[in-house]
């Protein structure tokens, strides 16, 4: 079934607008558990804030953060309901980005985007 873009963009804002969701780093697909996270350094998840969806998606209103990296390759990055919370979703980056150990990995502005897909 196909869901138009105002029910993609209502499952979305109501998605992004409860708890503060988090966003995890991976080194290797999530696989749809959050596995493969980033470990080490002062690697943590990231509390993150979106705008209202259109187009059936949602792009962050602030930058996201990692600051003080291990040394890795990040290929994937995750949702998380909260901190400490529950895996929601995740996917491949655009490119694979390696950071030396120390680094900070940032998502500007509007880098970002959480997309509702039909399934």
């Amino acid at each position: 079934m196909t869901r138009s873009t105002t029910l993609k963009n209502t499952i979305l804002d109501s998605y992004l607008s409860g708890a503060t969701p988090h966003i995890s780093l991976h080194t290797a697909d999530p696989v749809g558990d959050g596995s493969n996270e980033v470990t080490g350094g002062s690697y943590a998840r990231q509390p993150a804030t979106f705008g209202a969806a259109a187009g059936g998606a949602a792009e962050n209103t602030a930058a996201v953060e990692f600051t003080l990296m291990p040394a890795c390759t990040v290929t994937h990055c995750g949702i998380w309901s909260a901190l400490a919370g529950t895996w929601q979703q995740g996917g491949a980056l655009t490119a694979s980005k390696t950071v030396n150990a120390g680094d900070t990995f940032r998502f500007p502005i509007g880098d970002l985007d959480v997309e509702e897909v039909d399934v």
